[in-house]
C-alpha cells in the first residue's frame, strides 16, 4: 500500500512539473542581456537622460555602437505610442527587443500594453543605471509655498489623489505586472513531446512500484516461512500432568468399629 501511494504521488508530481510554463529566466541586469543575447536591440529615447548617458559613457561604448545607435526612438514620439514602436520595429532574427527608460513610466506602459490580453511577455529588469532626481523648487518664504502645502494637503484629505491614481495609473493594469515576464499568467499550450515524456516516465514509476511490491511480497513470504520452521523444530513439549497424590492416613481412614460380645466369665 505504501508503495502505491509513492508511485501515485510520484506520477502526480511529475504530471505537474512536466505541464508547467517553461521559460528562460529574465536578465535583470544589462550587461547579463547583451551576453546572453548578443543581437538584442537596446532602444532609448532621443534627447533623453539616457540616450545622452549612453552616448558619452566609455563603459557602454560597445553596447551603444553594436545595440543602441541604430534603434534611437525618436524624441517627438509620445510615449504612448512608444511601445507600440517598439513591438514594431522588433525583427524576427533578434525577438529580444529593450527600452531603456525611467521605471515608473515603464511599469505603467507595462500595465497598459501587452500583445496579448492574457499573456504578459513583458518584464522589467531591476538594474538601476542612471540615477534621476526630480523636485520642484520655490523661494523661501514665499506665498506660494502654504497654499501649496494646502492644496495637496486639501487634494489629499477629499480623496482626489486617490481617484486621480485609480483613473490614471490602475486603470490602465492590463494581464501584466512589473514581475511577470518570469511568471507569466496565461495558459501555456502542451506540446506532444512533453506529453509522451510525462506519460513513459509515469509508467516507468508504476513499473519501478510494482517490481518493489512484488518483491517485498516474496520476501515477506520467506520471511513467514521461516518463522513456520523454526517453531516446528522448536516446539516444547507438553508437561505431563501429575497426579495427585492422597495422603491417606489412619487418622483419614473410617475404620468401622464393631462389638464382640461373649460370655462373661
Amino acid at each position: 500500500m505504501g508503495t502505491l501511494i509513492l508511485s501515485a504521488l510520484y506520477g502526480g508530481s511529475l504530471t505537474s512539473t512536466l505541464s508547467l510554463h517553461r521559460s528562460p529566466r529574465p536578465a535583470d541586469t544589462l550587461k547579463d542581456l547583451v551576453k546572453r543575447y548578443p543581437n538584442a536591440m537596446i532602444a532609448v529615447k532621443d534627447s533623453s537622460q539616457i540616450h545622452s548617458y549612453f552616448k558619452k559613457s566609455e563603459l557602454w561604448r560597445h553596447v551603444w555602437l553594436t545595440n543602441i545607435q541604430q534603434n534611437v526612438i525618436p524624441g517627438k514620439l509620445h510615449i504612448e505610442d512608444t511601445m507600440i514602436e517598439v513591438h514594431k520595429k522588433r525583427p524576427e532574427r533578434s525577438p529580444i527587443y529593450v527600452w531603456v527608460a525611467e521605471r515608473s513610466m515603464l511599469v505603467k506602459q507595462m500595465h497598459k500594453y501587452s500583445e496579448d490580453p492574457s499573456v504578459c511577455d513583458l518584464y522589467v529588469a531591476k538594474e538601476d543605471i542612471v540615477r534621476s532626481d526630480w523636485s520642484l523648487a520655490l523661494i523661501r518664504n514665499s506665498p506660494f509655498l502654504l497654499q501649496f502645502n494646502e492644496k495637496i494637503n486639501r487634494m489629499h484629505r477629499f480623496g482626489l489623489l486617490q481617484k486621480w491614481q485609480f483613473e490614471s495609473w490602475n486603470a490602465d493594469r492590463g494581464a501584466c505586472r512589473p514581475t511577470d515576464g518570469r511568471n507569466p499568467t496565461g495558459k501555456t499550450a502542451i506540446s506532444i513531446n512533453d506529453t509522451q515524456a510525462c506519460f513513459f516516465i509515469l509508467s516507468m514509476g508504476w513499473m519501478a512500484g510494482f517490481i518493489v511490491l512484488l518483491a517485498e511480497r516474496r520476501v515477506h513470504y520467506h520471511y513467514r516461512k521461516r518463522i513456520v520452521t523454526q517453531n516446528k523444530i522448536f516446539k516444547p513439549r507438553r508437561k505431563r500432568k501429575s497426579r495427585k497424590r492422597i495422603d491417606r492416613t489412619i487418622a483419614n481412614r473410617q475404620i468401622p468399629l464393631s462389638i464382640i460380645s461373649g460370655p462373661m466369665y
